[in-house]
Formats: structure tokens, sequence, C-alpha cells
């Protein structure tokens, strides 16, 4: 679209004396002296439209963005919640298996107590007969 002679350009097609500030180094802009006003205009509404164009990409992919966090967010929210839920739980499964741990080894000791008392008595007259 560049009306600069040819002679000007590299083998790559770009200019070697011209740099952009936006896009890549090699699209140098053409001299503006070389269009004529209708191409200029033209130019311009190509422009803009591919900017209104971007600007609604953006807003589109912003809006996709900001749903995916909100539902990470919320995912993430939810993992702590049952992760504490969880922690809770194991607390309280190990404070039973202390208690039945404890009320257990109390039931042996009786147990040994008891045994030992009912094993006397027939000790005793196993030697009187």
């Amino acid at each position: 679209m560049s009306h600069q002679p040819l002679s000007c350009l590299t083998e790559k097609g770009d200019s070697p004396n011209e740099t952009t500030g936006n896009g890549p180094p090699n699209l140098a802009h053409p001299n503006l002296d070389t269009f004529t006003p209708e191409e200029l205009l033209r130019q311009m509404k190509e422009l803009l439209i591919e900017n209104n164009q971007l600007k609604e990409a953006m807003k589109l992919n912003n809006q996709a963005m900001k749903g995916r966090f909100e539902e990470l967010s919320a995912w993430t929210e939810k993992q702590k919640e049952e992760r504490l839920f969880f922690e809770i739980q194991s607390k309280e499964a190990k404070e039973r298996l202390t208690a039945l741990s404890d009320e257990n080894a109390k039931l042996k000791e009786e147990l040994g107590k008891l045994k030992g008392k009912t094993e006397r008595p027939f000790q005793v007259s196993r030697l009187i007969s």
C-alpha cells in the first residue's frame, strides 16, 4: 500500500532508514505526503474500524476472564471450607479415638482385676478338696 519507490526498500521489503514506534519493525510508516486525502480518509476509517473491533475483543476477553476469576475464587473458597471441615472432622475423630483407647485400657484393667478375683476362689477351693 506504500507508495515508496522500490529502490529504497531492502530485500525483505522494509525501509532501511525508517523505524516504527508500534508494530513490527519491518512495517515502516509510509510518507503521508504520497497519499491522497481520499486514501488517508479511507485508511483512517479502516484503522477506526479495526480499533473498535480490537476494543470489543478486549471487552469480551475481559468479561470472560472476570467470569473465570469469579469461578476460581468461588472454587478456592469452597476448597478452604472443605479443608476446614475435614480438619475439624479429623480432630474430632482423633479425640474420640483417644477417649475410646483410654476407655479400652480401663476396661482391660478392670477385666484383669476381675479375672484375678475369680481365679483366686477357684484356686482356694481346689486346695481344700
